[in-house]
């Protein structure tokens, strides 16, 4: 989706063959070229227009946006306990959460996030924060599986399992159902998340543990309650001073009226009375 890097007479990984290719050279859609003192050459080819190339001073791996980005699953995923921990820490879509690169996970996109919801039998649509235990190291086994063996297998699309739902994505998505699974379950199609998605109703359920959403709910509620509490308190005290500093001005105004209709000399005609 956001191009390729083709190396100078080296082949291109069979998914990008089809959006350029190696054989002519600079290749077609080349948006960049870099030539290394070896005499290699490296195109960065873009035919959507949809990437971007930032250059960066330094460790380019302490510097954003790859610094904010999530652990690698195929490199660097968390162990499971700390997996269930930052899973159940959020709260929103399942679907969305494994695409927001900087949260739970970097690197999965659209088909692989399917396919990870798919073998771990979780509904697209469930709430991150309303997964039991097991049905969250589904996800990571599932993550780990899928992405271990794509890049196994060099992206080539042939050699991935037959049961995964990849090969059932691009048929026709106009129809609410593109066919059945390898079990004869029918596939159903529609929008989560803002993304096309496919998934499988009678294997795919929601979240079975629906009281950890309600108990992350009363948390947050009651962390509001103590931010509104704090902020009243702050606001009282706030307004406790200044009706003390306005009463402290209104005693020492009625002083000097009392004294002015009682005939006794101001402050003032005394320091002028003493000084003349």
């Amino acid at each position: 989706m956001t191009g390729a890097f083709i190396v100078k007479n080296v082949t291109a990984l069979k998914y990008q063959s089809f959006k350029c290719s190696s054989s002519v050279w600079p290749p077609r859609f080349a948006k960049m070229r870099v030539i290394f003192e070896n005499g290699r050459e490296l195109a960065y080819c873009d035919p959507r227009r949809i990437g971007r190339i930032r250059f960066r001073d330094g460790d380019v791996l302490l510097c954003d946006p790859v610094a904010s980005l999530a652990p690698d699953p195929l490199i660097n995923l968390p162990k499971p306990h700390e997996f269930l921990r930052r899973l159940c820490s959020f709260s929103k879509n399942i679907k969305a959460l494994l695409l927001d690169q900087n949260a739970l996970v970097s690197g999965v996109g659209n088909w692989v996030c399917d396919d990870v919801l798919y073998q771990a039998r979780i509904n697209p649509q469930a709430n991150s924060s309303t997964l039991d235990d097991k049905q969250g190291l589904s996800v990571h086994a599932a993550l780990r599986s899928i992405i271990s063996k794509a890049c196994e297998a060099n992206a080539d699309s042939d050699q991935f399992p037959k049961h995964w739902l990849f090969h059932k994505r691009w048929r026709n998505k106009s129809r609410k159902s593109v066919g059945c699974d390898s079990l004869g379950n029918s596939i159903s199609v529609g929008t989560v998340a803002g993304r096309t998605t496919f998934w499988v109703p009678k294997v795919q359920k929601m979240g079975a543990n629906p009281q950890r959403k309600k108990k992350n709910n009363n948390n947050n509620n009651n962390n509001n309650k103590k931010k509104r509490k704090m902020t009243t308190n702050t606001t009282t005290t706030t307004m406790t001073k200044k009706k003390k500093k306005n009463r402290s001005g209104g005693s020492k105004t009625r002083t000097r009226l009392e004294s002015f209709l009682s005939g006794s000399p101001s402050s003032s005609s005394s320091s002028s009375s003493s000084s003349s």
